[in-house]
């Protein structure tokens, strides 16, 4: 049986490995299988039942006589019942340990050839008894499907990140809009790509004696590096690197003209991250970021042989930024 497992006849024992306490105890595993079981005999048989945790995986180890088998999900409950399901049919239809028929002499041989009946009754065999039991065993739902657990299994998953943020210096005042990413992570790292629109809505500035309107438009995209730290189950704080790329567009207008103008953007900086699964595959995650600007921003404007400064961008930027997650199984 299992390490750690401890097993009597009859009963079923659930551990709960480190990192795995977010699952259902003894007591509710013990009733997930007895309902499974639905008054079934299982006389002399014993299951035991051990939860892991195995990076974005709970892993669930069923083991009876002389059989073991291995469960993963990303939802502990969702393992738990299939691992009651499990343990139910191996319950079923594992034969107990047939009992070994004792020793006659000789004299004990002939009162029992003289006592026995002219017409012996049939004998059933362990083999009829089992075809029997299973015959007469409820119907069951058919099994999920199982995934060992062995060497060759893929150490990485990918993950899908959308949401929005709030900016402060990459464009005047502050800016916000959407954010798109893709990642490949394992336990201890990830590496992903994003791209991310920011807009500041039309806003008025002075320049000499004309007022103007400034439009701004950001449009991105970059690598994202982190070093991932598992803190609890489906709890993680990430440490990142971010190089973003693009373009920043401005618009500068008043009544009489319109002048339109575009600038290459290149950002560095770091963020910090912190990502929660909070059912099954999916999660939530918040970033805090500092940027530098390899190449600083600056568009003015040239009224009648006058040129006005509109906007110069500061040395660095700000980023706020909230996502929800889904994870590949």
């Amino acid at each position: 049986m299992l390490p750690g497992a401890i097993v009597f006849a009859d009963v079923t024992r659930s551990v709960r490995a480190e990192g795995a306490e977010d699952c259902p105890d003894e007591a509710r595993m013990a009733a997930l299988v007895s309902q499974e079981l639905d008054g079934a005999d299982t006389a002399g048989r014993s299951v035991s039942i051990l939860f892991e945790r195995d990076r974005d995986d709970f892993m669930a180890i069923v083991a009876t006589k002389g059989r073991t088998r291995r469960l993963r999900s990303l939802d502990c409950d969702e393992l738990a019942a299939s691992a009651a399901l499990v343990a139910a049919i191996a319950l079923t239809s594992e034969a107990p340990a047939a009992e070994s028929a004792p020793r006659l002499d000789e004299r004990d041989a002939a009162d029992h050839e003289r006592d026995a009946p002219s017409a012996p009754a049939p004998q059933v065999t362990t083999t009829e008894r089992r075809d029997d039991a299973r015959r007469d065993a409820p119907a069951r739902r058919a099994l999920p499907p199982m995934h060992p657990l062995d060497e060759s299994e893929r150490d990485f998953r990918l993950a899908l990140a959308f949401g929005g943020h709030v900016s402060a210096g990459l464009t005047p005042q502050v800016g916000g809009g959407p954010s798109l990413g893709v990642e490949l992570r394992g336990l201890f790292w990830s590496a992903g790509a994003e791209a991310r629109y920011t807009t500041r809505p039309e806003e008025e500035v002075e320049l000499g004696e004309h007022t103007y309107a400034l439009e701004t438009h950001v449009f991105t995209g970059g690598v994202v590096p982190c070093l991932r730290l598992p803190i609890a189950s489906g709890w993680s704080l990430d440490a990142c690197g971010v190089l973003h790329a693009g373009a920043i567009f401005a618009r500068v207008r008043d009544l009489d003209h319109e002048t339109p103008g575009a600038l290459p953007v290149v950002d560095l900086g770091g963020r910090a991250r912190i990502e929660a699964l909070i059912a099954g595959p999916v999660g939530v995650r918040a970033n805090i970021e500092g940027l530098g600007h390899a190449t600083p921003a600056r568009f003015v404007v040239v009224d009648h042989g006058q040129t006005l400064g509109a906007w110069t961008s500061p040395e660095g930027a700000v980023v706020g930024t909230v996502e929800i997650v889904i994870v590949a199984p």
